[in-house]
């Protein structure tokens, strides 16, 4: 057996392993002047304790491990041996390690996703994280890495490091940190670098904040700074600076897209209000504020913020969200000076206005900016371009084999009815006797739609008794499962619930159910209402196709304040002016009031853009209810829909209410405004064998969503009102989220407000 050292790497809830010294075979390949953490373990020292033979090829383990060289020569196996895509490395919780001291690492494992290297000790980096091979093994790929944390060791800089291209998000948390040159994260979107004391603002120099030109979010908490970086990443929607010693926000440029801002127990005592119209939450509790200054343009940007209704028990400084208060100070005008007026921000919080000619003053870039911003938009325009040719070729050869497809990508399953010929007339349970067709009264005809499940036909109905009705032939649509699906009972429970579902549905805005038809199971199908403009993802996207995009036709930067809904707010007996997307929305939200206002309330589970069709006269109507159902089921699951759609509540596995449904409503804006699948710039995943792993760019999706690291992107050219609308919807929170009747009533007040721009015909 080998010798056991005394430090164990654990994991919670799992038995510790130990670093086990290998036999004989086991030699150094480098050597090295301090403890080593590295992957580039010879494969003789990988191989179990009691195994003679290489692991499975099933899973390749040997990816997965981390050895140790010790400057005297020695090899030391450490890994815990999971299953999955991550590693997670831990001292125990009284320190870090005693014997062997791990000081550097010096790479990364090839075939995780996720490694946490935590309380080691680590004192410093490899120049380059990644390898392309494991020395003396089988094996070789590409590292995958995308989650990294390396909180509370020793780290004390980072510069020249080259951390995996396809990091996503990187934790140095409670570290030694005293620069950030040099640094290499061609993808990063998260870094925290919170409890750093020794890294001052000024490491976020100009050139690092190009480097980090993907970086959305930035942590930054008990960081001791008394001012804020002077060079912050354009692309930041995400900045977080709690607990720092600030003493005031002065005028500065923030990054453009800046969307939430979380100062709270900052010491701030001062704030000059110059934010950007991209603001949508800002946390300044736990601050004694006694000036907080704002031109009447920042006050009215301020009034919009969704905080107004916001409680100080909801303060918590690692939260910032629509649910902590903007303030928690009620006198915030003892100091001001050379102010015109005193202005009460939702008649609670004393605001100084200053004089309109400071507004260039506190809200204009620096000049040195203007070439970067000019550079980024012919960029932009370029890669627009090279999208819709690419869009085009894509069309043109949608139908050749693709080895890498996206992971939101269905399967085109091939109809075949073999060996259901012969099946017997079964008898069905029918929820309703009325909405029973005559197999005489359907005419099949051409496929409409294919999936993974069923197939749609177009077919028409003749006028019959059980629908009177319908007077003349009419054009319908047919939905049947595929064979290869009859057999199994789950997908035809499903089947049956989305008949009785919606057989008890009668709106405008809900595709109609005409009925069902069968004589066996094979011939089950549903007939529903014919709408001739498809779904509202693929019409949108031909009309960008063809250079004939359909926008909002809202006026981008109007602002209109969004009250929740009231008995005073009055319908709007007319549909918006143009057909837009604004009038698509419309439409979507009047049929998920029918939903939610239902007794007991109905949840649709399964909102997005395929799932709403276009009637000939433009009327969006929902549609493809297999997978809702009443909110009185506290038994839902998580493992419907599509995962991009689907809320942080949800993929938790816990108990939810219709608010599930104004999440994927935000994500749905999201759809219409960029005409992107959510996340879908998200790599894909390639195993050791080559195939692509979507299970596991689904699962990495939902773990950042649940996490609350990402959310759906909007374009620059979103009006502001239904930015507003989707930030509200996207709350992590669901309590935080609006009803759908308040969703209803701010689409009332946009409708109201007249900010109409010239129509566009489709």
């Amino acid at each position: 057996m080998p010798n056991e050292t005394q430090a164990t790497v654990a994991e919670a809830a799992r038995p510790a392993y130990v670093y086990a010294e290998r036999g004989p075979g086991c030699a150094p390949t480098m050597g090295v002047a301090a403890t080593t953490l590295t992957a580039r373990c010879p494969f003789a020292c990988l191989l179990p304790a009691e195994a003679n033979e290489p692991p499975s090829m099933g899973l390749s383990l040997v990816n997965k491990y981390f050895c140790i060289y010790t400057a005297t020569g020695r090899i030391l196996n450490a890994h815990n041996a999971t299953a999955d895509l991550s590693v997670v490395l831990q001292s125990q919780a009284n320190g870090a390690y005693s014997t062997p001291p791990v000081l550097h690492l010096a790479d990364v494992p090839p075939n995780v996703t996720a490694l946490t290297l935590t309380n080691l000790g680590l004192e410093s980096l490899g120049p380059t994280l990644v390898q392309d091979k494991i020395p003396d093994s089988p094996w070789s790929s590409n590292v995958l890495l995308r989650y990294m944390n390396l909180a509370n060791n020793s780290i004390a800089s980072v510069d020249g490091v080259a951390f995996p291209r396809n990091l996503h998000m990187l934790i140095l948390a409670q570290n030694k940190l005293t620069s950030m040159d040099g640094i290499a994260a061609p993808r990063l979107s998260m870094l925290s670098v919170s409890r750093n004391p020794t890294l001052p603002p000024s490491a976020f120099t100009p050139t690092v904040a190009r480097t980090l030109s993907t970086l959305r979010r930035l942590v930054a908490d008990e960081m001791e700074w008394t001012e804020i970086p002077s060079s912050l990443p354009s692309s930041l929607t995400e900045l977080s600076l709690a607990k720092n010693r600030l003493s005031q926000l002065s005028p500065r440029a923030w990054p453009p897209a800046l969307r939430h801002l979380n100062a709270q127990y900052a010491g701030i005592t001062t704030v000059y209000a110059n934010f950007t119209p991209a603001m949508r939450v800002l946390c300044l509790g736990g601050n004694a504020v006694t000036a907080f200054y704002a031109t009447s343009a920042q006050f009215e940007l301020l009034s919009a913020l969704p905080q107004r209704s916001a409680s100080a028990n909801a303060l918590d400084a690692s939260r910032c969200s629509e649910a902590s208060p903007l303030l928690t100070t009620m006198t915030t005008n003892t100091s001001c000076t050379g102010h015109v007026t005193t202005r009460l921000l939702w008649d609670r919080y004393p605001v100084c206005i200053l004089d309109t000619a400071l507004d260039s003053l506190v809200t204009s870039p620096p000049s040195s900016s203007s070439g970067v911003t000019t550079a980024l938009i012919v960029v932009s325009a370029l890669l627009g371009v090279i999208a819709i040719g690419l869009l085009v070729l894509y069309l043109r050869f949608r139908r050749r084999p693709r080895p890498a497809p996206k992971w939101y990508e269905g399967m085109d399953l091939e109809m075949d009815t073999k060996g259901m010929l012969g099946m017997d007339t079964i008898a069905l349970d029918p929820p309703s006797c009325t909405t029973t067709l005559p197999e005489a009264a359907i005419e099949r005809q051409s496929i409409l739609a294919r999936g993974g499940f069923g197939i749609v036909y177009l077919a028409t109905l003749q006028p019959t008794p059980t629908l009177p009705d319908v007077l003349s032939p009419t054009r319908v649509a047919l939905k049947r499962l595929l064979p290869s699906h009859l057999s199994d009972l789950r997908c035809m429970d499903d089947f049956m619930d989305e008949i009785r579902f919606s057989a008890r549905l009668r709106h405008d805005n809900i595709v109609r159910f005409y009925g069902f038809s069968y004589s066996t199971l094979a011939d089950l199908a549903i007939v529903t209402e014919y709408m001739e403009r498809g779904d509202l993802w693929q019409w949108l996207r031909v009309q960008k196709l063809n250079d004939t995009p359909l926008g909002w036709q809202l006026q981008k930067d109007a602002t209109v304040p969004l009250r929740p809904y009231s008995p005073c707010i009055l319908r709007s007996r007319s549909r918006p002016p143009a057909i837009s997307k604004f009038s698509f929305l419309v439409d979507i939200v009047e049929g998920l009031l029918y939903l939610h206002t239902r007794q007991p309330p109905l949840v649709h589970r399964d909102l997005k853009a395929k799932n709403v069709l276009l009637s000939c006269d433009f009327v969006a109507k929902l549609t493809d209810f297999g997978v809702a159902r009443e909110t009185c089921d506290y038994t839902m699951t998580a493992e419907i829909g599509t995962v991009a759609w689907i809320a942080p509540e949800v993929l938790k596995g816990v108990y939810y209410t219709e608010k599930a449904d104004v999440y994927s409503l935000g994500v749905l804006l999201s759809e219409m405004d960029t005409l992107e699948i959510p996340y879908a710039d998200l790599d894909a995943i390639q195993t050791a064998n080559g195939h692509w792993n979507v299970s596991a760019i689904k699962a990495r999706i939902a773990m950042l969503v649940v996490s609350g690291e990402i959310r759906p992107s909007f374009s620059a050219d979103v009006p502001r009102c239904i930015a507003d609308v989707a930030d509200r919807c996207l709350a992590y929170e669901p309590t935080a989220r609006p009803t759908i009747r308040d969703v209803w009533a701010y689409c009332q007040q946009i409708q109201g407000a007249s900010i109409y721009t010239e129509p566009a015909s489709p």
